[in-house]
């Protein structure tokens, strides 16, 4: 397919002046997926700019009309207190459409340059075995410390080289990859900067669900390969990507997951909410090492819950807040009356659904 810039369309029509369409060629078309391309701005690292930075579009938010919502699970293998289920309201609110992705999370420390990341000041964070250096899946002490979930402890590991040295590809080639090995703190400072903050549990399942009650998935009661990003086989040696990716997926890479039009709810990584996980026996009111309640399951998970989790809205598990995983990232959200005070820039909401 041949792409036409928006200067070479205009220049063809004729209907702008020669002075104009001068100015016009001295920008550069956008990016390429994946590509690396100094931005019509100048700057040499893409982010959230403006209509004329190709990542911009992926900095929207879907204004969802709350109601009433049916979440948990009556599910037999039911973990983290997703038994059973409960019908609650939720408040009108806008969440992103899309998961944060590399992009974003780089122009967010761009123009916060006294921001470290936890997994950066920590020195290090935890990788699938998989696909770390070669270095490391040599050494029987490092695998053999591996956690449950096959994450191995790697040094230098952070949101911008995810597999650690040496086994990262190249930053230029994933900016519209989720962002990940980032910390609950990491995600609200992100949010907060974008004047957001995070969903809690109800907002992020409301979101998910899409006004589909009593279903294991956004879309509907079966599972699609073509929707989402899951591990399908053998765990952990053997993926047979029926869904095209082995580790982490662009978050445009699949079609919106539900009626509500959001992307990436379920599967390719887990993502933070603002909700607080209560363990059993303990007061709700004790923040003493609380935990808090990641969804959405990841490309680590499965459908069944025969490996790792069962992938499914409901999925739920509790995480230190200082936590930063290679499956583990964000999005924000935002009540709809903020918004309006903010001018939030949003799809408005289909109540006809």
């Amino acid at each position: 397919m041949i792409l036409v810039t928006p200067n070479q369309e205009l220049e063809r029509k004729n209907l702008v002046p020669v002075s104009a369409l001068r100015k016009l060629k001295r920008l550069r078309a956008p990016p390429k997926h994946g590509d690396f391309s100094e931005t019509a701005s100048g700057s040499k690292t893409p982010g959230i700019q403006g209509a004329d930075d190709p990542y911009f579009k992926y900095d929207i938010m879907q204004e969802l009309p709350g109601g009433r919502v049916t979440i948990g699970s009556n599910e037999p293998n039911s973990m983290f207190g997703e038994y059973t289920t409960k019908t609650l309201e939720a408040k009108a609110f806008l969440i992103d459409k899309y998961p944060v992705s590399v992009a974003m999370f780089q122009r967010f420390l761009e123009h916060k340059r006294k921001y470290v990341p936890r997994a950066v000041s920590q020195g290090y964070s935890y990788v699938f075995r998989n696909f770390v250096n070669d270095s490391l899946k040599k050494s029987k002490d490092v695998l053999d410390k591996a956690t449950q979930y096959h994450m191995v402890k790697v040094s230098q590991a952070s949101w911008k080289q995810p597999e650690g040295p040496g086994a990262s590809k190249p930053l230029n080639s994933r900016l519209l990859e989720p962002v990940v090995h980032v910390s609950f703190h990491d995600a609200s400072a992100y949010c907060t900067w974008k004047k957001k903050r995070l969903p809690t549990e109800l907002e992020w399942e409301f979101a998910a669900r899409g006004r589909i009650h009593d279903q294991k998935f956004p879309w509907g009661r079966d599972y699609l390969h073509n929707r989402s990003n899951l591990w399908d086989g053998v765990f952990p040696n053997r993926n047979l990507m029926f869904d095209g990716f082995e580790g982490l997926s662009p978050i445009n890479a699949f079609k919106a997951q539900n009626m509500y039009d959001v992307y990436d709810m379920l599967g390719n990584t887990w993502e933070w909410t603002l909700s607080t996980f209560r363990e059993i026996g303990t007061s709700r009111t004790d923040k003493t090492n609380a935990k808090y309640v990641i969804k959405g399951a990841s490309f680590l998970d499965t459908i069944t819950g025969m490996f790792n989790h069962a992938a499914r809205v409901s999925a739920r598990r509790p995480v230190y807040p200082n936590s930063t995983l290679y499956n583990l990232g964000f999005r924000c959200a935002l009540s709809k009356s903020a918004a309006d005070n903010l001018g939030v820039n949003r799809i408005p909401s289909h109540t006809e659904l």
